[in-house]
């Protein structure tokens, strides 16, 4: 009877050591990311949902808690594959194929001159007139490990071939083509510390009061959000408020454009359904300061903010903790951004004749006839309605093929 009570005994201990609703032990780790989302998670996590997070089930949990949050374990430098990015940018003017060296490319150890008139790659000579065949002529280049260009260069128009190896590289987070007077500054991502110094960089070297410059924001998923509002406080005048944060107890955070010279306005913004999170929110501060037209399709709609918690095994977890609404108390979240010209995938043609229909405005005072209404100056430029913008857009042909602006960035 003794032995038997002993037994029982282990039992009952062992009963009263398993945690509550059957959730498995916690690890350390485990038990790292619950408190983190306890503190710091926009959304109130359940005592459910924290009992049953593992290591195996960790990201799809968190994926029907928070359809943002992520767990990134530690990364393999050993195993992470590296990226082909041949660091140039080719592109049509005055009918002639021309390519020029990116930020972050490899033309210092190729000696690529910063501007050259391509003449032929590898041993292909190249004909402007057939775009659809210079772009695959590049393409299948860029597969290879080695490619050969023959650029025609300086004033005296002297050809001369380089020679340009593959290498790792990322992809930068901007980067500029040029169309005639036209200046596009195309934002991949926003990256701290990197994408703001940049794009004040291009701006002061590429862009004069003769120019007319684009911003590109299609395809851009976002990034961080203070480099975002960095840039966009560029354009806003001193101290006025650009956008709003709440965190999970309603703490009010106000973010107000900095001092400092102010850059004149980007005549378009483009966005897409792609255009998401810190590249919405920049293209809506713009737009509400009256600062620039926004041109495309309705953006993402993530009025959403993500912090990286660093963790203690390397890894790191993304994770909601913030939510955003601009100085009008609106919120882009679900909805996204409206642009003031809808135009689905528009090209590089059709955004040429916006800019000639923005610059000369004899459309839009013949349908500000009709409204009563006549557009205001912005940025040296004639103000687009959204009711004349909707006009001007039905009238606009589209483009079959290559971009007139930019044929293909590798």
């Amino acid at each position: 009877m003794l032995l038997l009570g002993n037994r029982l005994c282990w039992v009952i201990l062992f009963v009263c050591l398993l945690p509550p609703n059957g959730a498995a032990f916690a690890t350390p780790l485990i038990e790292e990311i619950t408190k983190i989302i306890e503190e710091k998670s926009l959304a109130s996590p359940s005592i459910d949902f924290l009992n049953k997070l593992t290591i195996e089930n960790l990201n799809t949990e968190l994926l029907f808690f928070d359809p943002y949050a992520q767990y990134v374990p530690p990364v393999d430098n050993k195993k992470q594959k590296k990226n082909r990015f041949a660091g140039l940018r080719f592109f049509i003017h005055q009918s002639q194929l021309w390519v020029r060296s990116d930020l972050d490319g490899n033309e210092d150890p190729t000696g690529l001159p910063e501007i050259g008139n391509v003449k032929a790659i590898n041993t292909i000579k190249i004909d402007s007139s057939n775009i659809a065949e210079t772009e695959r002529v590049i393409v299948e280049a860029v597969k290879k490990e080695v490619m050969f260009l023959t650029l025609s260069t300086g004033t005296d128009r002297k050809e001369k071939k380089y020679k340009i190896l593959a290498q790792s590289n990322k992809e930068t987070s901007i980067s500029w083509s040029r169309q005639g007077e036209n200046v596009v500054i195309r934002i991949n991502s926003f990256v701290s510390h990197e994408t703001a110094p940049r794009f004040q960089a291009i701006y002061r070297t590429q862009i004069n009061r003769y120019n007319t410059f684009i911003i590109d924001l299609r395809g851009c998923s976002g990034g961080d959000l203070y480099e975002a509002l960095e840039i966009a406080g560029m354009f806003v005048i001193e101290k006025k408020s650009l956008v709003k944060s709440y965190n999970r107890e309603h703490t009010e955070t106000i973010y107000l454009a900095p001092r400092g010279e102010k850059l004149p306005y980007p005549t378009l913004v483009l966005i897409d359904r792609y255009t998401a999170s810190a590249a919405e929110v920049f293209a809506r501060i713009l737009q509400l300061n009256k600062a620039s037209l926004l041109v495309g399709e309705n953006s993402y709609g993530k009025c959403l903010s993500q912090t990286v918690f660093p963790l203690s095994n390397a890894g790191k977890l993304w994770l909601t903790t913030q939510r955003l609404t601009f100085p009008d108390n609106s919120s882009c979240n679900k909805t996204g951004v409206q642009p003031d010209i809808f135009f689905p995938g528009i090209t590089n043609r059709e955004i040429v004749e916006i800019l000639g229909t923005v610059q000369n405005g004899a459309s839009l005072r013949a349908e500000a006839s009709k409204t009563g209404t006549v557009p205001g100056p912005i940025g040296g430029c004639p103000r687009l309605l959204r009711v004349e913008a909707t006009a001007v857009a039905k009238s606009l042909t589209p483009m079959n093929g290559i971009s007139a602006l930019q044929l293909i960035f590798l």
